[in-house]
């Protein structure tokens, strides 16, 4: 009987020296569903990707067969966003529908902190019923210059949509500050709207997944404008996924304003999603005089003229987090960025219904030279009361003539902001024509004449062509 119970005795202490075993060495985590609810994973070491995907043959039980966790499916970009085990990711490679496997980079803030003295201190008024989307740290709504231009908020980092860093607020303030604490430091449209859409953590870290979310959100949600002060160093081509997401946003009709990045003064140091073909691309001026040391330069990796424009970017004052009614002065081209968006904010309040190329034409026709490189000035710091004169200008001729949308002629020899190509944006072009063409050819040529859209590769090609394959089968009823 004695034995018996010793023996029970042991049993027990080595079942229950077993399940603290299990308790000690197995972690258990928690992770956002699709849905946002939470669900509970093994400790598995995850990385996280981004997939390029042929949406047409996209299985999502194969990614859960291989234990990846899926944190977005976009529509924005055929992709999605996952959670992968590192010794999965040569079979989620094989995947039939999965056309690249891109690491999903950790986003750079580029802002320096900047000098007392006020350098190029601009405001105008106007703006009103536009609403910028400012994808960054949170917008902090106690600031009086801030409090009632806030109209809808989202967050995709799971801190709330309060910015605890401050650099979303300061970016917001240049765009669209009301000036109501200080008059002196009033945004570039005080009468626009501001959507806050989080993407960046507290520290102001972040992930090009949530960016691409991000952007996906402000343009269901109705943004007339986005403004990214943000940054991933990759390969600069405009294929990655953030920059294919920004241009896409574009080509739905959402003007979108990126930083440059404060890699400068060397060249080809342009970050995503500033590598974008649509984007407007943003470097960083100095007293209307030069551009910033730090300014990042061109060329692209695909040898395309970056950034687009200038604009003031060294010592801006605007709305500090976690005050009432202070200041501070920041740098960088995450300053400069939110400028450009409030341009394009009292652009579109004056002449409203246009598609982003015209607004991106009239700043770049009416910006001045800073005597620089086109590889660091673009086209110019902006001139946001030349480009408003030209606009009034254009409105007097039109209630003359008649309202003429597409005026602009289609220059082969001109890029689409009016400039002339350089010889190696010409290539580009030639190449990628050439390319279009020769899928168009090869689909007519086939045996499949019926009315089924051909499949091409997933990515920004394929999108287009697919735009341009609807619209021809609208047009001519192929």
């Amino acid at each position: 009987m004695k034995l018996k119970a010793v023996t029970l005795a042991l049993t027990i202490v080595l079942t229950l020296g077993t399940v603290s075993g299990l308790t000690e060495d197995t972690e258990l985590t928690t992770s956002s569903t699709l849905d946002g609810s939470e669900e509970t994973l093994d400790s598995v070491d995850r990385e996280k990707y981004i997939l390029t995907i042929d949406r047409n043959q996209y299985d999502r039980s194969a990614l859960q067969e291989l234990d990846v966790n899926i944190r977005y499916e976009y529509d924005i970009i055929e992709g999605v966003a996952v959670e992968i085990p590192e010794d999965s990711v040569p079979a989620v490679e094989q995947l039939e529908f999965v056309e690249n496997v891109e690491k999903d980079h950790i986003t750079d803030l580029p802002v320096l902190e900047g000098e007392s003295s006020q350098s190029e201190s601009e405001s105008y008024s106007g703006g009103d019923g536009r609403v910028i989307a400012v994808l960054d740290t949170g917008i902090d709504q106690g600031h009086v210059d801030l409090d009632e231009e806030v109209v809808h908020s989202k967050d995709f980092t799971g801190s709330g949509p309060d910015d605890r860093h401050g650099h979303g607020t300061h970016v917001a303030g240049i765009a669209a500050g009301t000036g109501e604490g200080d008059e002196d430091y009033t945004g570039i449209a005080p009468d626009a709207s501001l959507m806050n859409v989080k993407v960046l953590n507290d520290d102001g870290s972040g992930r090009a997944s949530d960016a691409i979310k991000g952007i996906e959100y402000a343009v269901e949600n109705d943004a007339d404008i986005i403004t990214m002060s943000l940054g991933v160093k990759t390969e600069c081509d405009g294929e990655d996924a953030l920059s294919r997401a920004a241009d896409n946003a574009v080509e739905r009709g959402v003007p979108t304003i990126v930083s440059a990045g404060n890699n400068g003064p060397d060249p080809q140091t342009i970050t995503s999603p500033g590598c974008g073909h649509e984007v407007m691309t943003v470097g960083a001026s100095q007293n209307k005089e030069d551009i910033a040391r730090f300014s990042s330069r061109g060329k692209t990796d695909d040898g395309r003229i970056k950034p687009d424009l200038a604009a003031p970017g060294v010592s801006i004052y605007a709305p500090e987090a976690q005050t009432q009614s202070s200041y501070t002065s920041k740098s960088g081209t995450s300053m400069s960025a939110p400028y450009v968006a409030g341009a394009v904010a009292l652009l579109q309040s004056e002449e409203p219904g246009r598609q982003p190329r015209y607004y991106r034409r009239v700043l770049s026709e009416n910006a001045f030279t800073l005597d620089e490189t086109r590889t660091a000035e673009g086209d110019g710091r902006i001139n946001v009361t030349a480009a408003l004169n030209h606009v009034e200008q254009t409105e007097s001729e039109d209630s003359t003539s008649g309202d003429q949308r597409e005026r602009p002629a289609d220059k082969s020899s001109e890029n689409e902001d009016g400039r002339p190509d350089s010889s190696e944006d010409r290539d580009v072009k030639a190449r990628r024509q050439s390319d279009i063409r020769e899928k168009i050819s090869n689909w007519i040529d086939g045996e499949n004449h019926t009315r089924e859209k051909p499949q091409l590769r997933s990515g920004r090609n394929s999108e287009v062509f697919h735009k341009l394959w609807e619209t021809l089968t609208s047009f001519f009823s192929l």
